[in-house]
């Protein structure tokens, strides 16, 4: 399986998955279309802050992953947020999705922490991230939207 940071031809693809992802149990809520278009477009201009990445296995793509860096002291350094990531339906059960965490680590050896989120109805994505050494973190999250 390789990792590839997004070009432009990939876009429907990675809109189609994205609205998929925001449509499954992966997460609570959907987002407006707009915001898509907005990540899509900060990846290619190589936003520092993020990173985006098509999945694919022998010119087939499998899916993508989204990740945000941030610095925590109590980390020690750089955290990696894997955002998002999807593994198209047809190749779940593949190992991809623990192929692609693995990667995600091994290309960035600088990162003290890898940090996601997952929702409590993804049994199957907590039962990966548990296999991977993830543990729950005792916090809850609080959020407030800017303008």
């Amino acid at each position: 399986m390789n990792l590839r940071n997004i070009t432009p031809d990939d876009y429907r693809e990675y809109k189609e998955m994205s609205s998929r992802f925001y449509h499954s149990d992966a997460v609570n809520h959907s987002i407006p279309d707009a915001y898509f278009d907005n990540t899509f477009r900060q990846a290619l201009h190589k936003n520092p802050a993020m990173g985006l990445f098509m999945l694919t296995q022998e010119g087939k793509t499998v899916g993508y992953a989204l990740t945000a860096y941030t610095f925590s002291n109590e980390a020690g350094g750089n955290v990696m947020w894997i955002e998002e990531l999807y593994i198209k339906p047809e190749f779940r059960g593949m190992g991809f999705g623990k192929q692609s965490i693995r990667q995600l680590m091994a290309m960035h050896p600088q990162v003290k922490r890898f940090r996601l989120e997952v929702t409590a109805e993804n049994r199957s994505a907590i039962a990966l991230y548990k296999a991977l050494g993830f543990e729950e973190l005792p916090y809850l999250q609080m959020v407030i939207d800017g303008e």
